[in-house]
């Protein structure tokens, strides 16, 4: 995995709703 991989997923996240990012962070 690339590190422009990384950043597509971390924007991809991004636009996930707060409440979801919750929930997958636990």
């Amino acid at each position: 995995m690339t590190i422009d991989d990384l950043l597509v997923k971390f924007k991809s996240l991004e636009k996930i709703d707060h409440n979801s990012e919750d929930e997958y962070l636990k």
